[in-house]
């Protein structure tokens, strides 16, 4: 857990660990601290399914903005960073606050890169 303690830190995104639908831990980042799962167990489950399918880690682009990165262990814990946007949101903040139920306004998706959360899952 220490390590991903270490990635939250590094790459700003947030992240948590999950047996199926309950959260084991969350790591918040600096700017982005609530559990988006909790509101949204529909997006939760939606990752889970992709990592399921999957034999490698996912990185799942909800669309050209935002996006996150996951993968499950041999204990069928689930790893799951983000969320994180390849540009400033702003346009689109309001939109995806209410989606997910987004509250405090401190609450900001972490700027972040396709490469960035490559390197996160290698």
């Amino acid at each position: 857990m220490f390590l991903i303690a270490q990635l939250v830190i590094n790459c700003g995104v947030s992240a948590g660990v999950f047996k199926q639908k309950d959260c084991i831990r969350w790591y918040p980042a600096a700017q982005f601290v609530e559990n988006i799962f909790e509101k949204n167990p529909g997006l939760l489950e939606e990752l889970q399914r992709k990592v399921d399918s999957s034999d490698i880690p996912i990185i799942f682009a909800e669309n050209d903005m935002v996006f996150y990165a996951a993968f499950k262990d041999e204990d069928k814990q689930y790893y799951i960073f983000g969320p994180a946007g390849l540009g400033l949101l702003w346009e689109n903040w309001m939109t995806y606050r209410k989606k997910y139920k987004i509250g405090a306004n401190k609450n900001i998706v972490p700027q972040s890169s396709y490469k960035q959360m490559a390197n996160v899952l290698s």
